[in-house]
């Protein structure tokens, strides 16, 4: 019975060894690994850039560029530089076919809109308030700005700023913000969520983010839910690989599948159709890598009754968070040969196993519940 277990496991892994999972990484973009990017997404087309990197003896580097991603390819194409010259800390929130970008460490107040099809920058009216590493988004054709106690809309049928009234918390740097349909949202860093509604003008407080980190989120909205990613669990460090789900129609959070790269804060984010990209950050190392999340699929994973099983390719480690009560009663892992690798009586959920000893290839994970209920997983060292 063992053997035929093996075996189909190792048949179902070659059938879908090109199956889609949740996570996948893309190509990098090109150019140095920095943090405190910008990031936005302007029809079927995403854009980072911006950000620094402080280390080695030539001390603080700010970055001007900016990089369209087409996923149809997979590729990266550079667009003309930030209009306002190298720097980082930036918000941006776009508006039908055109993004706007501002208030950043070098120009708290000031915005530039870029226009992808013309490839330019173009100076638009300064917020009436700035700082940078602030947040804002965007609903029905305007800008929200947000930055201390305050909340400013900005208008661009006449390119006008107005001040809205006080923001619910302070909005210190390295808040998030964010909206979904109709509404706009505040992530404080005290976790607190407070929902936006441009009809009345109006605050109204929801459910605490549950996550481990407390700052240094980037976020992404797909198919009518919010997505907060990763950021510093203590000031800075350690980061977090974590990503939560926020449905406004439940006012609930769900916790999906890590990231299965590095932990880090500070990085950017944007979303295609059902998907998301992040990208960039540091963790004490400055990245340029891009993972995109297909929305669709961690969904209808999340709705099934089985656990997850995460791999972390980076660091070599495995582990497995249950969706129902039934208890783990054993983890099985097994080569392409049907070898058994390494067998654990009863592992501990959410707790990292080690698989830094095995060799480089494709194994099969292999989980057991208390009633005999097997999933499985592939995992290529």
């Amino acid at each position: 019975m063992k053997q035929f277990l093996v075996t189909y496991l190792l048949l179902l892994a070659s059938s879908q060894l090109l199956a889609a999972d949740v996570w996948n990484q893309k190509s990098s973009m090109p150019a140095e690994g920095r943090h405190r990017t910008t990031g936005f997404s302007i029809g079927n087309k995403g854009y980072m850039g911006l950000g620094h990197y402080n280390s080695g003896p030539n001390g603080n580097i700010a970055k001007a560029d900016i990089w369209e991603y087409d996923p149809t390819n997979d590729s990266w194409t550079q667009k003309a530089d930030y209009g306002g010259g190298p720097t980082y800390g930036a918000t941006a929130f776009t508006i039908d076919q055109y993004a706007y970008v501002g208030a950043h460490v070098y120009g708290t107040s000031e915005f530039y809109k870029f226009d992808p099809i013309a490839n330019e920058w173009t100076p638009i009216s300064s917020s009436p308030e700035g700082a940078a590493d602030h947040v804002s988004f965007s609903l029905n054709g305007k800008g929200y700005f947000m930055t201390f106690s305050n909340y400013y809309q900005y208008k661009p049928i006449n390119d006008q700023w107005a001040l809205m009234g006080s923001t619910p918390s302070n909005v210190g740097s390295w808040s998030n913000a964010f909206a979904v349909g109709e509404k706009g949202y505040l992530l404080a860093t005290n976790g607190s969520l407070y929902e936006y509604k441009e009809i009345t003008n109006t605050w109204t407080y929801r459910s605490d983010f549950p996550g481990e980190s407390v700052g240094g989120w980037s976020n992404f909205v797909a198919n009518g839910k919010a997505y907060i990613f990763s950021g510093y669990i203590a000031f800075l460090n350690p980061t977090s690989r974590q990503l939560w789900e926020y449905d406004p129609a439940t006012n609930g959070w769900n916790q999906m599948e890590d990231l299965p790269g590095a932990t880090r804060r500070f990085s950017s984010a944007f979303s295609i159709g059902n998907k998301g990209y992040i990208g960039t950050g540091t963790n004490g190392t400055n990245m340029s890598d891009l993972w995109e999340f297909d929305q669709v699929l961690a969904s209808e994973k999340l709705t099934l009754d089985e656990p997850q099983i995460i791999f972390d390719n980076q660091n070599k480690t495995i582990k497995f968070i249950l969706n129902h009560e039934n208890s783990i009663a054993g983890l099985d892992i097994y080569n392409l040969s049907g070898q058994l690798i390494l067998h654990l009586d009863s592992p501990t959920q959410n707790e990292w196993i080690s698989l830094f000893d095995f060799n480089k290839g494709l194994y099969i994970c292999v989980l057991r519940d208390v009633n005999n209920h097997v999933y499985s997983k592939k995992i290529t060292l």
